[in-house]
């Protein structure tokens, strides 16, 4: 019975040995889109290039279609000096031979900075929608600067990009945009503000952090989500809460400065102390990013809060 014992618990623990090796540890991961990727991809060294700006939530069996009479774009803002490729969440149609054209431009309307055609069998044919890489020639940007991500495609049969439009506008740095027929044969480009293409960037060179207010929520007093979306640690980043209208019997501001705000870290701050009535209109600011939105003040309570 003890030599039983004894080999069950020597098989117990090579099996835990192997355990570890092949189960990544959650502490060392973060879940996204029911799949696991590993911290130090985010914001960190990898190979030659760093995982700069992102929008990875997405549905992977529809999106926006992309033909020779409908374009897609999405804005983003850099926090490295570099861009040297990006991936998209886009899939080929079946029968589709004509190239995937990619461009980045400063403005909708204006020149590509840089411009790749990737032939159609290098995309991915969905469903599934996956992210696809694209090898873009290396060029300089400005951090904190807008920039467009601009898919076309000018010939037979269209590609399909995915994005999180009525999901949640989780990359506040950048929206979607799209070019086709809104009536009667009217074509131009339009904003929805409230959804993002999934895409990812990569650059090289001086990381920044890029603070940004992310929500501002309601219900008891006033919390405001602050995120860094930057490739380096910020440091001392000076917040404020503040309240202008209604009336304001106690907790009309609040202020403070977080130490550190690591890259990719959200920090929620809040507002110490409210009771008043009213409407009122909240301004938070975070270093150089600001954020409003409007309110119903009853008490303490922070009631129909909506982003301006």
């Amino acid at each position: 019975m003890k030599i039983m014992l004894s080999k069950a618990l020597v098989f117990a623990v090579i099996v835990l040995f192997i355990g570890a090796g092949v189960i990544p540890s959650i502490s060392g991961y973060i879940e996204k889109n029911n799949e696991f990727y590993d911290k130090n991809y985010y914001g960190q060294n990898n190979n030659d290039f760093i995982l700069d700006q992102y929008q990875e939530i997405f549905n992977d069996r529809c999106g926006m279609v992309v033909n020779s009479e409908q374009k897609s774009a999405q804005t983003f803002k850099p926090s490295m000096t570099n861009l040297v490729k990006i991936e998209l969440a886009i899939g080929s149609g079946e029968y589709t031979d004509s190239p995937l054209i990619v461009s980045i431009r400063e403005s909708l309307s204006g020149s590509d900075l840089v411009s790749v055609s990737v032939p159609s069998n290098q995309i991915s044919i969905w469903p599934p929608i996956i992210f696809n890489e694209i090898d873009i020639p290396d060029i300089s940007v400005i951090p904190d600067h807008t920039y467009y991500i601009v898919v076309e495609c000018k010939g037979q049969g269209a590609y399909t990009f995915s994005d999180n439009y009525l999901y949640n506008n989780n990359y506040v740095r950048g929206s979607e945009w799209g070019y086709w027929d809104h009536g009667g044969g009217n074509y131009y480009w339009r904003e929805y503000e409230d959804g993002d293409f999934a895409f990812r960037t990569y650059g090289t060179g001086l990381g920044n952090p890029a603070i940004e207010v992310q929500e501002i929520q309601g219900g008891f007093r006033i919390n405001a989500v602050l995120k860094n979306y930057g490739t380096a640690t910020a440091i001392d980043v000076p917040w404020s809460i503040e309240l202008n209208g209604g009336f304001i019997l106690m907790g009309g501001s609040s202020d403070g400065t977080i130490p550190t705000l690591e890259a990719g870290e959200n920090k929620t701050v809040r507002l110490d102390s409210l009771f008043g009535v009213g409407t009122t209109t909240i301004t938070v600011t975070a270093g150089d990013a600001v954020k409003k939105a409007t309110a119903f003040i009853l008490g303490p309570l922070v009631l129909n809060v909506q982003e301006i």
